[in-house]
């Protein structure tokens, strides 16, 4: 988690910055930070919506939101 909050906050223009931001998402989600997890999925969706990724986080970010986080 500490690798992805760094180059997110150090390299906000980095390539492939979706992975990013989906498999940081995934990690806090495997750590039970669920409403953290679902704002870095919304985050992909918004800043990204043209990634592969982009419907999958939508996906689980709307699962989270039904279950309340």
């Amino acid at each position: 988690i500490d690798v992805f909050e760094g180059v997110i906050a150090n390299h906000p223009d980095a390539n492939y910055l979706d992975v990013i931001y989906f498999n940081y998402g995934r990690c806090l989600y495997r750590t039970e930070r669920k409403k953290v997890a679902r704002q870095q999925f919304d985050l992909l969706v918004l800043e990204f919506p043209e990634s592969k990724l982009a419907t999958e986080a939508k996906r689980i970010s709307d699962a989270l939101v039904k279950a309340g986080f």
